[in-house]
C-alpha cells in the first residue's frame, strides 16, 4: 500500500466536508444526498485503503463516517416521500388525491422542521470537518494494510450473492433492503481500487437505484397504511386503501425491472458463482391507471 491510498482517503475526507458545508448552509435537497453519496464514498475507501491509517484511526474514522451517512437519512426519506407523493396527487382525483394532498401538507412541515434541526446540529458539531482533520494528520503517517484489497472485495462479492439468495419475493422489504446494502458497499470497494469497468458499475448502479426506488415506495406504503387505519369514516379510509394500492404497485413494477434487468447479471458482474434467484411475485393492476414517478433525488441512496 503507497501514501498515494491515504492521501485518497484525506481528499474525500475534505470533500465531505464541503459537502456537510453546503447542506447546513443551504439544506436543499440534493444538499442532503451529496453529504450522503460522498460519505458513502469514503466508506468504500476506508473499506479497501483504511488499515494504511493505522487500526485505532481506520476504526474511528468507519465508524463516523456511517453516523455522518445516516445523519440526513429521514431528511432524504422525506425528500423522496413528497416526490413520490406529488405523483400520487398528479394521478389521482377527488378524496383520493385529497388524501394525497393532506398527507404532501404533513409532511412537507415535517421535512422543514427536520432539515432545520439537522443543519443547526451540523453548523454546532462539525462531524465532516472534525473526521477530515482526523485523516488528514493520517495520511501523513500511513502503516502497513493487513488486508489485500482483492480479498475485500471478494468479501464485498459474496455478501452480494449472499444477501440475493435470501430475497424472496417483492415484498421481502427487509431482505431487499439487505441486497441493496451489500451491492452499494461492494460498488463502494470497487470505486476505491477503481478495478470496475465503466458498463459494469453502471449496471451496479442500475441495481442500487432500482432496489432503492424499491424501499423509498415501501417507506411511502408504510405511511399510507398508517394513514388509512387512522383515517375516519368509509370513504377516507377507501382513498387511503387506493393510494396504498399504487404505491404497492410501484413497489412490484421496481422488482420487476430489477429482476429483468439486472438479477441473472449479478453473479457475473462481481464474478462468483449464482446462487438461487429471486422469486418474483406476478404483476397485477391496482385500481386506477398506472403511472412512474420520475426518480426523485438521491433515490438510491441509504446507509
Amino acid at each position: 500500500m503507497v501514501a498515494s491510498e491515504t492521501v485518497q482517503i484525506a481528499e474525500l475526507g475534505r470533500e465531505l466536508a464541503r459537502a456537510e458545508k453546503r447542506a447546513s448552509r443551504r439544506g436543499r435537497a440534493e444538499d442532503w444526498h451529496r453529504l450522503r453519496t460522498t460519505s458513502r464514498r469514503l466508506r468504500g475507501a476506508l473499506l479497501v485503503h483504511g488499515e494504511a491509517l493505522g487500526g485505532e484511526l481506520f476504526a474511528r474514522a468507519a465508524r463516523r463516517a456511517k453516523r455522518i451517512t445516516k445523519l440526513p437519512t429521514e431528511v432524504r426519506d422525506l425528500d423522496v416521500a413528497l416526490e413520490n407523493l406529488a405523483a400520487l396527487v398528479e394521478a389521482s382525483r377527488g378524496r383520493e388525491r385529497r388524501a394525497a394532498r393532506k398527507l404532501l401538507s404533513a409532511l412537507e412541515h415535517k421535512r422543514d422542521r427536520r432539515a432545520q434541526n439537522l443543519a443547526r446540529r451540523l453548523r454546532r458539531d462539525r462531524p465532516a470537518r472534525s473526521l477530515a482533520r482526523k485523516l488528514r494528520r493520517g495520511a501523513r503517517r500511513p502503516a502497513h494494510p493487513e488486508t489485500p484489497p482483492a480479498l475485500t472485495l471478494e468479501r464485498c462479492a459474496q455478501g452480494v450473492l449472499a444477501a440475493r439468495a435470501g430475497v424472496q419475493g417483492w415484498r421481502d422489504e427487509q431482505a431487499l433492503h439487505a441486497l441493496r446494502v451489500a451491492v452499494k458497499k461492494y460498488r463502494g470497494a470497487l470505486m476505491a481500487v477503481g478495478e470496475g469497468s465503466e458498463e459494469r458499475l453502471a449496471a451496479l448502479q442500475t441495481a442500487q437505484q432500482l432496489l432503492g426506488e424499491h424501499h423509498d415506495w415501501s417507506v411511502l406504503a408504510g405511511r399510507l397504511r398508517k394513514r388509512e387505519q387512522a383515517a375516519r369514516g368509509r370513504k377516507a379510509r377507501s382513498a387511503y386503501r387506493r393510494l396504498l394500492a399504487r404505491a404497492e404497485e410501484e413497489q412490484r413494477a421496481r422488482f420487476a425491472r430489477y429482476c429483468a434487468e439486472v438479477d441473472d447479471r449479478l453473479s457475473s458482474l462481481i464474478g462468483a458463482r449464482a446462487p438461487s434467484r429471486v422469486r418474483a411475485a406476478p404483476l397485477r393492476r391496482s385500481p386506477g391507471r398506472r403511472f412512474t414517478a420520475s426518480p426523485p433525488p438521491g433515490s438510491s441512496g441509504s446507509p
